[in-house]
């Protein structure tokens, strides 16, 4: 996915006090799935991509992000692409 948080805490002269923000993602029905912790990325408008391996409990279960306890980073867009299994081949043509 490709975030962006610029979230500081507190009153630094010298080193601002930077915040990693948490998501979490859930599946209809299941308990949560998964969580990362997204660096502070300098700017609201500086997005960096960060990777969340998941393992899905069903193939048609709704997705929802989100953080039970603080604000999560603010995601621009989420890509789900499936995992391959195996040795990949290569055959002359």
């Amino acid at each position: 996915m490709k975030y962006a948080n610029a979230e500081v805490q507190g009153n630094h002269a010298y080193n601002p006090q930077v915040v990693d923000r948490r998501l979490q993602l859930t599946e209809a029905g299941a308990s949560r799935v998964e969580e990362g912790y997204f660096r502070y990325t300098y700017s609201w408008n500086s997005f960096w991509e960060r990777t969340i391996p998941v393992r899905l409990a069903t193939s048609v279960g709704a997705l929802t992000f989100g953080n039970d306890g603080a604000y999560a980073p603010d995601v621009d867009y989420v890509v789900i692409a499936p995992v391959r299994v195996g040795q990949v081949v290569t055959a002359a043509g």
